[in-house]
Formats: structure tokens, sequence, C-alpha cells
């Protein structure tokens, strides 16, 4: 098949392109087209090859056509183009600095000069980007004006600023409470120091540096243990040793030496054992196992004087012990060998149990 002898349709709509008023197919005759073969294009404006939809420029002015439709000139009209007195690229219209002077048409406003003149700028002391009459720190060491008129410092010097000791940003001339410690000069003890506002015992060290707040000599963390108030001088630990160490930490509360676990007595320093439990310290108790036997007597016949059970043995009942009696037949009790009958020791025997019933009955 020879294509040569088929008609050219550029646009394959059926109608071949000699006898097709649009052979691109894209709404404007040939006639009138730029580019009859190019269905994305059909003007060229500005006569340079490339068609205005793919041209920026379609004027060729030099303005984009985008900025001339913001800044409202042709941007198919060569002749019309933004006016822009600066030359900065910007349209007026859009250009928030018309004259290029650095300063904002806005602020030139609010500060008095021309924005159409760039030789007419604010005055600005600090070079802070804000005009004198505007600028409420006009020496830009970052007090205000106004403030630094209250303080007493010099507005216009940087190196002259307020006395502000916490920096909370309110000089001290002004701050009731120039610490910050959260209480006020006036009712603050040591208003310049932030660690500090009572002395309660008056010694001129702080409560929070002070060991002992009410300066009783007992530390503030031992009063808090002994449960007695620290900021309280008449209220200190009892201490009834007089040890250093209050009652309720101290394990030998009278000091004698015998922890008050131990200690039948222990508020007592001269007692600790109360053997018989009559209430007595042994030390007190001439009787201390309640035999109804002196210690001293006990001690002189050779039976323990702290164990109830063993007493001393008085065989005739003469009151003295056998240990110290020189005679043994001169009691009471005394049994002759001939009336014990026929079983040796009987007597000696009967007298033992007598006084170990005698001892029993007074126990009782």
């Amino acid at each position: 098949l020879d294509d040569s002898s088929v008609p050219a349709d550029y646009d394959n709509d059926s109608v071949c392109d000699p006898l097709d008023a649009d052979d691109d197919n894209d709404g404007t005759d040939d006639i009138d087209d730029a580019f009859p073969y190019d269905g994305t294009e059909w003007d060229d404006t500005d006569g340079d090859g490339k068609g205005d939809n793919a041209d920026l420029d379609d004027d060729n002015d030099g303005w984009s056509d985008a900025d001339e439709s913001d800044c409202g000139t042709d941007s198919i009209d060569s002749g019309s183009v933004p006016a822009d007195l600066d030359g900065d690229g910007t349209c007026d219209s859009l250009d928030e600095d018309t004259d290029g002077d650095g300063w904002s048409d806005a602020d030139e406003s609010d500060c008095g000069t021309d924005s159409s003149d760039g030789n007419s700028t604010p005055s600005d002391s600090d070079s802070d980007g804000v005009c004198d009459v505007m600028d409420d720190d006009t020496d830009n060491d970052g007090w205000s004006d106004a403030i630094e008129a209250d303080c007493g410092s010099d507005q216009m010097d940087p190196d002259s600023v307020p006395a502000d000791l916490d920096g909370d940003s309110q000089c001290d001339a002004t701050d009731a409470d120039i610490d910050g410690d959260g209480y006020n000069n006036d009712d603050d003890e040591f208003p310049s120091d932030a660690a500090e506002w009572v002395d309660s015992d008056g010694d001129g060290t702080g409560d929070n540096a002070d060991s002992d707040d009410d300066g009783d000599g007992w530390s503030d963390a031992t009063e808090s243990d002994c449960g007695s108030d620290s900021l309280d001088e008449d209220s200190v630990p009892a201490d009834f040793d007089s040890d250093g160490q209050c009652d309720d930490l101290d394990p030998d509360d009278d000091g004698d030496g015998v922890a008050d676990s131990d200690d039948a007595k222990p508020m007592d320093p001269s007692e600790w054992d109360d053997t018989d439990g009559d209430g007595h310290g042994d030390n007190a108790d001439a009787d201390d196992d309640g035999d109804g036997y002196s210690d001293t007597d006990e001690a002189d016949c050779g039976s323990d004087p702290l164990n109830v059970n063993s007493i001393p043995t008085d065989t005739d009942g003469d009151g003295i012990c056998d240990a110290i009696d020189n005679d043994n037949t001169d009691g009471p009790h005394y049994v002759p060998p001939d009336e014990g009958g026929s079983t040796p020791g009987f007597g000696l025997l009967s007298a033992l149990t007598v006084l170990a019933l005698a001892a029993i009955a007074r126990r009782d």
C-alpha cells in the first residue's frame, strides 16, 4: 500500500489538510493561527517565535505576564508596564518599600517620612529598625524608656540600665520583691538573698541555712525526729539523762549503762533490776528475792540472795543460820538424837522439814 496516496490529515478529523480550515484543531483557523500545526499555541504577541501560552512575557516588555496581572497592566501590550519607583523589579502597588530606602511604606507612614522619597528616612538612634518616634526603647538596652524613667537610668545610654537583682525585668526601685523569693521586701528579713527570708532565732543566719532555727541547742533535724518544735525555743526534746540524745531515740534513758529494754527502772539511774518484782529496785531493796531473808544475811549464810528458793539453813530454829551459829542445839527446833528413834539423823531431817515449811508459809 502506497501511503502517499492517502490525503494529509494533521488533526485526524477526517478532513484533509488542504480542505481543513483548522489543521491543528485548536479552535483558531489556520489563517489566524501563528502556529497552525500546534494545537497548544495560536498567538505570538511579541513575535519571538514562542507561543503566548508557553511564553512567560507575551509582550516582551521585561515584566512577566503573572506580574503584570498582579500589578494591573496589560501583559500583551509592551507599552503598558507596571510603575516601579525604585527599580527593584517589584511594582509599586506590591512593593512594601516603594522608594527602596530600607524602610517600609507602612513604617514611613507611622514615622512621618515620605515613602516615595529615598532620601526621606526616619530617625533611628539605636539602629534597631524601629524609628525613634515609635521606639519605646530608644537606646536598645532592653529596658523601655518609660521604665528607665521610673527606675532612674538613662534612656539614651545603652550602658545605663536599671538594677534588677532577681532578673525579672522589674527594676529594684519598683520591685516589691527584689530577690524574687516570693516574700515582699517588707516581710523579708533577707530582702537581697533569694535563699533566705526568715531568721527565727535572730542569730543573723537565715533558717534555711541555720541548722538550729530556734537557737535552743537542739538541731532542727533532731527536733523533727524527737517530736519537738524546731521553731520554738521553749519546745525542746525530753532528755532525762542530759546526754544530748532525746528519750525517744535514747536506748538508755537514765544513762545507767543498761538498755531500757532490759532495765526494770529505765528512768532511775540508780536501779535496773527488781528480782522479786516488788517495785523496789535491787540496789535499794534489802531482800532482793523476797524470801524473807535479807541480802546481807543470805550473803553471810551462803545462800543466794537473788534466788527465792535458796534460803539459809537454821537447824535449831534459833534465828541464826547454821553457817554462823556456834551452837545448833539451843534453838526451839532442836531435836536431841535420843528422840529421833532408831533412824540416824532423823532429828536433823525433821528440823529441816519444819524450816522449809516455814519458808513456804512466808512466801505465801
